[in-house]
């Protein structure tokens, strides 16, 4: 992972956010086809979406829900 000195503006961390929250609603309409792999990726999803929403709620950022 390349980490640089810049913080990453509000407006791509809710792009960002958003494309998360796509994948999330896509794995979880099919969660009873996955596999417990698959079912650990979208655990993971949603707790990468909700530190996001965390982060933007500390920048005060609007549209976070």
């Amino acid at each position: 992972m390349y980490k640089s000195g810049e913080k990453i503006s509000n407006e791509d961390l809710l792009d960002f956010c958003k494309e998360l929250e796509n994948v999330y609603e896509a794995y979880l309409r099919e969660k009873e086809k996955k596999e417990v792999r698959d079912l650990l990726l979208l655990n993971e999803l949603y707790n990468s979406m909700m530190e996001i929403k965390r982060i933007l709620r500390i920048r005060k950022v609007e549209n976070t829900e």
